[in-house]
């Protein structure tokens, strides 16, 4: 079968726009979303500062702010939500971290590099 562009751009784009339901041990059902390259690339900046040094612990909670959504599609957490989500009980964030970089198909290898750099 032949490579055709538009099918590609219409099976990718359908695949994303449906978030995942992950429930949160004690804190519900939120959803997870697919980021776009332009998401993922917008999130890696913010995880240096403007002279390029990586900010320790934001990893995790930015990258949860930045994929959950409501059932609709609409950011649940923004920038200021990042430090609360590093405030709250680990154990059910990573739950949803993992669920979350599953979803996304970001590797732990991937996340390791994010934290070398």
């Amino acid at each position: 079968m032949a490579f055709k562009k538009d099918d590609f751009f219409a099976a990718l784009s359908m695949a994303q726009n449906k978030p995942v339901p992950v429930n949160v041990k004690g804190f519900g059902t939120l959803f997870v979303k697919s980021m776009t390259l332009a998401d993922q690339e917008a999130w890696e900046e913010t995880l240096s500062d403007e002279k390029g040094n990586k900010i320790h612990g934001r990893i995790m909670a930015s990258f949860i702010a930045q994929v959950c959504v409501d059932e609709q599609g609409n950011k649940v957490f923004d920038e200021s939500d990042i430090p609360k989500l590093n405030e709250l009980k680990s154990g059910p964030l990573k739950s949803l971290f993992a669920e979350a970089q599953k979803h996304n198909e970001f590797s732990s290898g991937d996340i390791e590099e994010l934290e070398k750099n």
